[in-house]
């Protein structure tokens, strides 16, 4: 399925929620127009527009390699939950936008501007709201902390990034083959970035603060932990964890580094929700 396809079975699938709708069609619509290579306009130094073009080019980077699910039921569920929990974080008025990507390894993604795909073979090994909390507070704090906008920066010059981000801002489409070589380039460092994955202290950053966005916003601390230890318990030899392992400090050293830290952890948000059941009621594949 090509990458823009599955941008609109994404926002079929949230439409339905009215309070939380979101027209990522549009959005990424916008991006499409990028790739097309249309012309400058002036401000360089626009810092939003250059985020919201790393994350639309992003997004639509991790979703050429894998289909967004047809399940509509699910893809509301985790807008809803996600968009709750994003709500409780440091950058609370960035348009989140999440989605459930049909693909049996396990894992998920953030990208700049408020993007976090989690796949339906990571869903499997979640038992709970909770632990879905955990998981998509993890991807949320690497928006907030801009863990992957700076590492795409680090990869590509800021001239570079400026030009393509004024580009964003201009709806005619102008394809020049100058433009079309930049923004090739742009999606390569996006792709090369998520095949090797964040530095260690990323990941580690991203856990410490999850767990606690996760307890604020009222589930279990804990959950993000218990999502590890069920991915630990496939084994290393698992082929659907290979990206995982590949791209994320191992799991018996977050689980190491995250035990101070829930125990450091305000009293009051324990003991948090778990929802086990309203949890398996969503997530039927």
């Amino acid at each position: 399925m090509k990458a823009s396809a599955a941008c609109r079975m994404l926002l079929l699938a949230c439409v339905a929620a009215p309070a939380l709708a979101f027209d990522l069609n549009g959005v990424l619509d916008t991006a499409k127009r990028v790739a097309e290579a249309v012309k400058p306009a002036a401000n360089q130094q626009d810092e939003a527009m250059m985020e919201k073009l790393i994350g639309e080019q992003a997004a639509l980077e991790i979703l050429s390699k894998a289909p967004l699910a047809p399940l509509p039921r699910l893809q509301r569920y985790v807008n809803e939950l996600g968009r709750y929990i994003a709500a409780k974080s440091g950058r609370s008025r960035v348009e989140w936008r999440f989605g459930v990507i049909d693909d049996a390894a396990a894992n998920a993604w953030a990208a700049p501007d408020g993007y976090i795909f989690i796949t339906t073979g990571m869903l499997r090994d979640i038992g709970s709201e909770a632990e879905l909390a955990g998981v998509l507070a993890h991807e949320i704090e690497h928006v907030v902390q801009h863990h992957y906008l700076k590492a795409i920066q680090a990869a590509n010059t800021r001239a570079k990034l400026g030009k393509l981000a004024d580009i964003a801002k201009d709806t005619a489409q102008v394809s020049t083959p100058a433009l079309d070589s930049q923004l090739q380039a742009l999606r390569g460092s996006i792709g090369l970035l998520y095949e090797r994955g964040l530095d260690r202290g990323d990941e580690l950053d991203a856990d410490r603060r999850g767990v606690e966005l996760a307890g604020k916003a009222g589930y279990d601390p804990y959950g993000l932990p218990l999502v590890l230890q069920a991915l630990g318990a496939r084994g290393k030899d698992d082929a659907s964890l290979a990206v995982f392992t590949r791209t994320h400090p191992s799991i018996e050293d977050r689980l190491e580094k995250l035990e101070p830290v829930i125990e450091a952890l305000d009293p009051a948000y324990f003991p948090g929700r778990t929802l086990e059941e309203r949890y398996r009621q969503f997530a039927k594949f």
